[in-house]
């Protein structure tokens, strides 16, 4: 494979920010499973509300102790040793970028990235489009059924949240890409 662009999305598929919304949500008095963790989810589950409590810590100082995604700093190295130009493009906010480029940094991966953008969940298809990956991976089917069609897309699904294939293929794990 001639070398590529590879995006990867920040939030459920760089960093596994799992176990920290079931500890949560479980402070606010709510006993949820994984697979009820994707926010579409979790926000019918505890309400507008209460996810906006949840994401405030979520995407703040929780991040900083966020474990890796099973395997994904393995792929990371292995793309970028074989030539590969990767890019994260992420919705998130001023402040909450702050904290995902900490985590980055803090394990040696920032310097892996051409780019880094974070941007409002919104804009992220656009941004998307701009930056013209060849491969991008997410963790949503709404943000991956919103690209080019020309972008060959991924859906990591470690969980099985979302069980329904559309234009993308599914990967639970990173060996799968």
């Amino acid at each position: 494979m001639k070398n590529k662009i590879i995006g990867f999305d920040f939030d459920g598929v760089i960093v596994n920010p799992i176990p920290a919304k079931i500890y949560l949500a479980k402070k606010l008095g709510f006993s949820i499973l994984p697979k009820q963790t994707h926010s579409c989810i979790l926000q019918k589950i505890i309400g507008k509300s209460g996810y906006q409590k949840i994401a405030y810590k979520l995407y703040r100082e929780a991040t900083l102790k966020f474990k890796a995604c099973k395997g994904v700093k393995k792929l990371i190295r292995r793309l970028k040793k074989n030539g590969h130009s990767l890019i994260i493009i992420s919705a998130r906010g001023i402040e909450e970028r702050l904290f995902a480029q900490e985590w980055l940094e803090k394990r040696n991966l920032m310097s892996f990235f051409d780019k880094a953008i974070f941007c409002l969940k919104s804009k992220k298809p656009a941004i998307i489009k701009k930056y013209k990956p060849d491969f991008y991976i997410d963790d949503d089917p709404r943000i991956l059924n919103l690209c080019p069609k020309n972008i060959k897309k991924f859906l990591y699904n470690s969980y099985n949240i979302n069980k329904k294939q559309e234009n993308f293929t599914i990967i639970k794990d990173f060996k799968d890409f």
